[in-house]
């Protein structure tokens, strides 16, 4: 008789051990900070996995238009992904990749990050730096850009793009 509720109560005890490993109970997963988000920004960017960097933003994207009169674009994750893909498709073709790409200190300063609230954040006094592998060097392999200061906001545990940004921008820009 002892042994009928031993089976069920080790069962019970294998199954809350799982459960707390695999991290389905909450336990063990921290909420990510905005620096492990700028490291996964790189490490996407290097990548240069379309689908990857589009996860990085919060949708729909709202990209102003740079003329008046002209209509604003409003882009979900696949069309984001799709423009993305496009641009990382023509460096391809040309043999670029990326060797490095990292987020930086900018030649103003120290990279600032200002979080208001727990959920959003600005950052502020970065650049990006590039170093490109192609076919035929060039002196412009390798370049570091200032960025306007961005805006982050925390969906969940994890950190996104808030909308069009200069990042975004100027990243593309950049190339």
């Amino acid at each position: 008789m002892l042994a009928r509720t031993r089976v069920p109560t080790i069962l019970l005890l294998f199954v809350i051990a799982g459960l707390l490993f695999s991290g389905c109970l909450g336990a063990g997963v921290n909420d990510q900070t905005v620096e492990e988000f700028l490291e996964e920004v790189s490490a996407a960017f290097a990548s240069m996995d379309s689908g990857r960097i589009a996860d990085l933003w919060v949708y729909p994207v709202i990209i102003e238009a740079e003329d008046e009169g002209d209509p604003d674009v409003e882009m979900e994750r696949e069309d984001l992904k799709s423009f993305i893909h496009f641009w990382l498709f023509m460096y391809k073709i040309e043999g670029y990749s990326i060797e490095t790409f990292e987020i930086i200190d900018s030649d103003a300063g120290e990279m600032e990050i200002a979080i208001s609230d727990g959920k959003s954040a600005v950052v502020s006094n970065a650049a990006f730096h590039v170093k490109s592998d192609v076919p035929d060097p060039d002196p412009d392999d390798e370049f570091t850009q200032d960025l306007d200061p961005f805006s982050l906001i925390k969906i969940g545990k994890q950190w996104k793009f808030d909308g069009a940004n200069e990042f975004l921008t100027g990243v593309f820009a950049g190339f």
